[in-house]
């Protein structure tokens, strides 16, 4: 029988595999009791969503089945009876939100459920008349907050607000000098675990009260507390290889080491599509070192991250370097342009590669002997500009196309004054040799990531 927490109406059901899980609730609570008296009430309509353009179709054919089921199911001891929600229920006039009840579609909901009720099994007098007008509710912001330090991260809770649809996380590192932002997605609880922080870091939280989109309460007063996990670090030594023609790609790494690495059981791997600008990250649990994404969109760049799970729980993810699906090595990049743009900065200018999903820029001092020095992020732009510290220092600038783990030669070298065509310096030994060296996607992109993830 089907797992009785599907939703048709977000395609992880069906309307025939939600009258499927109906029966299961059924057979589920009389196994409990036996002779119970049940009333199902059928589906109401909504406004339209652009997300969802067939829920309509899919609620009315749930609801013109749902008789029958209802018949099918109802015995002797044991009857099961309809209440019509839908018929009275007007989505326009009776919510708040294109859905849920205001005032007056509380009173709808309650006499549809009150009239069976009364009619059906005797309990309870008439309902009486439904209002013209109810006051809006407006929730306030929960009386207080707590957070708490857990071996999992924090967990941050607040007293239960009367007539909210949901909540608004506000967090911030305070350790870190963060400024307090807003989570992206809603809470529809009275809690949340946040589980990615690091140790010795102090965090900050606060809570705003919503009720669908007409109302957002003030904020909460805030509350801090001290993280100290015991999560693990995320994966080492990521490979992540996309491939020429294809809308997957493959990711291998190494196990984690350090503390509380003993216990690590199973990865977790997150992901987002950049170019589509999703504000969704997605997951996938796996006990392997390895994994291949798929049904990924091609020429799409996607950022990647991975964290393990021990045995108290999800870690910090380790970033992986971005990839564009349905490309593999890309093309050697060419230096364009290289100038001394003031006194303290240089710009950096090269040909842009459609089968790249970003660049390193490469340098080092003129005439030192050194090697050659990656810039520790990736750049996605065909330019950049360095900022320099030590002005007298002559640099010499190299660049180099990357997708994922795979990446090209880098560029001819060049130092300011440079325009091309021109004269080119020679790519070092050392830099080819550099420049096969792992890499790991930076802090910053990494922070991007989780921001969108919570809650």
């Amino acid at each position: 029988m089907a797992p009785p927490w599907r939703i048709a109406g977000w395609s992880v059901s069906s309307p025939s595999g939600l009258a499927d899980d109906l029966r299961t609730f059924v057979a589920n609570a009389r196994a409990a009791k036996p002779n119970l008296k049940i009333i199902v009430g059928n589906v109401v309509h909504r406004t339209p969503l652009d997300v969802a353009p067939d829920l309509p179709q899919k609620i009315t054919e749930y609801d013109a089945s749902l008789g029958s089921v209802v018949s099918s199911l109802s015995t002797a001891t044991s009857p099961v009876v309809m209440a019509d929600l839908d018929t009275p229920y007007d989505e326009n006039q009776h919510t708040y939100d294109g859905l849920h009840p205001n005032g007056v579609g509380e009173y709808v909901l309650a006499k549809a459920f009150a009239t069976v009720f009364q009619t059906r099994f005797g309990l309870g007098p008439a309902f009486g008349t439904i209002p013209a007008t109810v006051a809006g509710l407006q929730p306030g912001a929960p009386a207080s907050i707590t957070a708490t330090a857990t071996d999992a991260g924090i967990t941050v809770s607040w007293p239960h607000v009367f007539g909210a649809g949901a909540y608004i996380l506000w967090s911030r590192d305070v350790t870190a000098g963060g400024t307090l932002s807003r989570a992206l997605f809603e809470i529809p609880a009275d809690s949340w675990r946040v589980n990615q922080v690091f140790d010795g870091h102090v965090y900050e939280f606060a809570v705003e009260t919503i009720r669908g989109s007409s109302w957002t309460s003030a904020r909460s007063a805030t509350a801090s507390v001290t993280a100290h996990p015991r999560t693990a670090a995320g994966p080492t030594a990521t490979t992540v290889a996309p491939a020429a023609g294809t809308t997957y790609v493959d990711l291998a790494w190494t196990a984690p080491t350090g503390a509380y690495s003993d216990t690590v059981s199973s990865y977790v791997v997150l992901w987002r599509d950049v170019t589509a600008d999703d504000p969704v990250v997605s997951s996938a649990r796996t006990s392997a070192r390895s994994y291949r994404l798929t049904g990924l969109n091609s020429g799409h760049r996607y950022d990647v991250a991975l964290a393990s799970v021990n045995a108290a729980g999800e870690g910090m993810p380790s970033g992986a370097p971005t990839f564009r699906v349905g490309y593999g090595t890309p093309a050697r990049a060419t230096l364009d342009h290289v100038v001394q743009w003031d006194a303290h900065t240089v710009l950096i200018r090269w040909v842009s590669q459609a089968d790249a999903a970003g660049y390193y820029v490469w340098n080092k001092p003129v005439g030192s002997g050194t090697d050659y020095t990656r810039l520790p992020f990736t750049i996605l732009d065909p330019y950049y500009f360095q900022g320099l510290i030590d002005v007298p220092t002559a640099y010499v600038y190299c660049v180099q196309s990357m997708n994922g783990t795979l990446r090209t030669l880098p560029s001819e070298c060049h130092t300011p004054p440079y325009d091309r065509p021109g004269a080119a310096a020679a790519s070092a030994a050392k830099l080819a040799a550099a420049s096969a060296a792992p890499s790991t996607a930076p802090a910053a992109s990494l922070l991007e990531l989780l921001k969108e993830r919570q809650p």
